[in-house]
């Protein structure tokens, strides 16, 4: 694979985390436990907003993730898609706690971006991980999604 590296997200990125319906495709989130073993969590792009041109997500306040973001705060997210796979490198700050969610503000970023190199014998990466969900959770998730932009839109973090 031929990587090149980016200090802004791609604009592939920019579009599905910004759209009202965001893709049903998973986001590979990447942290470190507490035996520094790596750690993974799947993220859909209804868990992540651009606000003031700065990534944020939102994982289940409890949860291990948010604990181990929290903690060691190096993060990376995964794209994976017919384009190639995006590798976004990152520290995570929470920035806001709201109903059961923790907000990260993910800073520092690189990007590397994957794709097949000459040689490779035309392989290539056709798709993401897809998953589906019933109307009623995407509704409950856009609206969670919605009122976190408020929030973040309206304080000065």
């Amino acid at each position: 694979m031929v990587k090149t590296r980016e200090v802004r997200l791609p604009p592939e990125i920019v579009q599905a985390v910004s759209a009202e319906s965001p893709p049903s495709e998973a986001v590979l989130l990447a942290t470190v436990d507490e035996r520094s073993y790596p750690h993974f969590a799947l993220l859909s792009y209804g868990e992540m907003i651009l606000a003031e041109g700065r990534l944020h997500l939102f994982v289940h306040g409890g949860s291990r993730t948010a604990a181990f973001l929290t903690r060691g705060g190096r993060c990376t997210l995964a794209f994976a898609g017919e384009r190639g796979v995006f590798y976004v490198k990152g520290e995570a700050f929470e920035c806001l706690r709201a109903e059961s969610v923790a907000v990260f503000r993910i800073e520092s970023l690189e990007v590397e971006r994957d794709l097949p190199a000459p040689g490779e014998g035309g392989a290539a990466v056709i798709s993401g991980i897809r998953f589906t969900m019933s109307e009623d959770s995407r509704a409950r998730r856009a609206e969670l999604r919605s009122r976190i932009r408020r929030l973040l839109q309206s304080s000065t973090i």
